[in-house]
């Protein structure tokens, strides 16, 4: 099922429906909504969508991509981000909306064997209880929350796949598709190279006075500051969070009295659903106890299932559910299932939502309580990062009191704490080495009472059992740095430019005498050119701004060859000769592989009629932004 949906949901369609396993949401604006007023962040027809998981994707999204921007993020990438997860949000529930109006179901078998196939779930290739309810704790899920939300995900996926399935490419369109991607230009072309002119130049004092007065804020060592700090951890602490075996024996006793250190109770059964849905119940109930009767005098469940149950998704597997938990499966099935006790025994007929089921039990396990041997260690390490919290969170305070009380000094502080004044130097607004690379220890640093009164700054918490305070021994106002000091890099600018400048017009006086009949080769090696004789390329080869405006250029009209330029990413440019094209025709590819392209097509044909059909949805479906959402979801 998984690899299904793998196959048929790519681009923002799969982030869109995968939304609670990665946190992402389709890159769509945000615009043409009414605002109103409430605690919800959205409603679309009616329908509430939760103002916090709205704020928890926010804050999701913007982490991760302040994670791979270099310089952060700018307050409207930020502002786009917040309205691109509002929005996916938004098409999500039309989607949902429309997957519940049509009648879309998705059988627990189905969702449990979904989640079993998630590879973050399993271990040497098993689904494994503990990682799954591991990594649901790490983001923030009970299971009862992700196998509603799992369920959530494969309705909407069968509504998709409707869509996405009904999208083909006729063969007549993969030729199209075949002739331009393939399409191969045989291509002349020149290099000119800024670098070869840079020492050509002169660069007069009166260029680099100019650019130095033009520029003087560009060029000014900013100001900065030396930072003396305390720095408490909690995992410092955890030698002095000392535990008796008292402590822990009475732990273990009032967790496994909460329920904890039991092993989940289990069972591994099969079943054979008869849905009810336009059918006599009456009928579906006879059919349903006669095939009982056939397994209990002995007839093979599992061939009985796959001849006759109606869940397509175990059918095949002869009804086969797997092990599974007491709050995996609805409750009527559940019932039934954990009330059997004995292996090869079997059910009576069960009505749920998705029809009668005929069960059988294959095997119980779990329920047991683990051993205190076995969970000492772990428990012991548990209470002692307690206590070492408890700790650090005490003396925290008492650092923060203390450092206010000694405004002007950390030294006495560090005295009754018994902590040691650690210094870093150089420290800007923007940057800083070591704890300075903290923006809340940079704030702190230059806070008004820090920076301009020399106070100590109040308790600074880093996360993750960290707290410092700090005050500023040293401080280096900003200054303007003289031109003899620049002087280096406002020449290395200009004569950047002034090459880039020469390079351009001579591509531009190249490709007058090329199309005076001189020879590109020979224009190359009087101008320091890098010359590329005749070659045929294709669309990925050669430097990318080249063949971008290669193929982007009309094609030799009447047997004259094209003649054009184009300037490099790097500052050189490029003369070429476009003088023939050959359309392209894949004569080597074998079946398959056209087959692959036929479906790669089929299937940006299918995203984009998806798109489009969510897009009529929205357009049609009532959305009210909530005023608190737009004024909150910032915090």
């Amino acid at each position: 099922m998984l690899q299904q949906i793998r196959d048929h949901l790519t681009g923002w369609v799969a982030v869109l429906i995968f939304a609670p396993l990665i946190l992402a949401f389709a890159l769509w604006g945000i615009q043409n909504y009414h605002v109103g007023g409430g605690s919800y962040a959205a409603k679309v027809n009616g329908e509430e969508i939760s103002l916090e998981e709205v704020r928890d994707a926010v804050r999701n999204r913007v982490a991760m991509f302040e994670r791979i921007a270099p310089n952060g993020l700018t307050p409207a990438q930020e502002a786009q981000i917040r309205a691109d997860v509002v929005n996916g949000f938004v098409q999500r529930e039309v989607l949902s909306q429309r997957a519940r109006k049509q009648g879309y179901r998705v059988s627990d078998a189905e969702v449990i064997k979904a989640i079993h196939e998630i590879p973050q779930f399993q271990a040497d290739g098993k689904f494994d209880r503990g990682a799954y309810e591991r990594m649901l704790a790490l983001q923030g899920y009970s299971p009862n929350s992700f196998e509603a939300s799992m369920r959530q995900d494969l309705s909407l996926q069968q509504l998709s796949n409707g869509v996405l399935r009904s999208a083909f490419a006729t063969p007549d369109e993969l030729r199209r598709r075949i002739e331009l991607e393939d399409e191969q230009r045989e291509v002349t072309y020149a290099v000119f190279p800024a670098a070869a002119h840079a020492a050509e130049l002169t660069i007069a004092d009166a260029d680099v006075q100019a650019r130095y007065e033009a520029d003087k804020t560009r060029y000014v060592n900013p100001e900065t500051v030396s930072i003396e700090y305390l720095e408490l951890r909690a995992d410092q602490l955890t030698s002095e969070a000392e535990v008796s075996e008292t402590e822990i024996r009475d732990q273990y006793e009032a967790e496994v009295a909460s329920g904890r250190f039991q092993k989940p109770e289990e069972r591994q059964a099969r079943h054979i659903l008869f849905k009810l849905e336009g059918q006599d119940e009456a009928a579906v109930q006879a059919k349903a106890e006669a095939l009982l009767q056939r397994a209990r005098a002995g007839e093979d469940f599992a061939t009985l299932a796959r001849e006759n149950s109606q869940d397509e998704s175990t059918a095949k597997d002869g009804g086969e559910l797997g092990w599974v938990t007491r709050d995996m499966m609805v409750a009527p099935f559940s019932e039934a299932l954990f009330a059997m006790t004995e292996p090869k025994t079997f059910s009576e007929p069960v009505k749920s939502d998705f029809g009668l089921h005929i069960i059988e039990l294959e095997g119980v396990r779990g329920g047991e309580t683990q051993p205190y041997e076995e969970v000492h260690d772990a428990l012991a390490q548990e209470l002692k990062q307690r206590r070492a919290d408890s700790l650090f969170y005490d003396r925290a305070e008492k650092l923060g009191q203390l450092a206010f009380e000694n405004r002007d000094s950390l030294e006495p502080v560090a005295q009754e704490m018994g902590l040691t004044v650690q210094r870093v130097d150089g420290v800007t607004r923007q940057q800083g080495d070591g704890i300075a690379s903290e923006d809340s220890v940079r704030t702190a640093a230059f806070g008004e009472n820090v920076l301009e009164s020399g106070e100590n700054s109040d308790l600074v918490e880093l996360g993750e059992g960290r707290a410092v305070v700090l005050r500023v021994a040293d401080r280096t106002p900003e200054a303007q740095r003289p031109l003899e000091e620049v002087r280096p890099e406002i020449e290395a600018q200009l004569r950047a430019e002034g090459a880039t400048a020469r390079t351009e017009a001579i591509a531009a006086d190249a490709l007058t005498k090329l199309r005076e009949g001189a020879t590109l080769e020979q224009l190359a090696a009087d101008n320091k050119g890098e010359y590329h004789a005749t070659g045929f390329v294709g669309r990925k080869a050669g430097p990318p701004e080249l063949v971008k405006a290669v193929f982007a250029a009309p094609k030799p009209n009447g047997g004259a060859p094209y003649q054009g330029q184009i300037a490099l990413g790097n500052g050189d440019r490029a003369v070429f000769v476009i003088s023939a094209v050959h359309t392209g025709t894949s004569p080597t590819a074998t079946v398959e592989q056209r087959q692959v392209r036929r479906n790669d097509l089929a299937r940006q044909r299918g995203n984009a009629d998806l798109a489009a059909y969510v897009a009529e949805l929205q357009a049609q479906a009532s959305v009210v932004m909530s005023q608190e959402q737009l004024s909150t979801i910032e915090e």
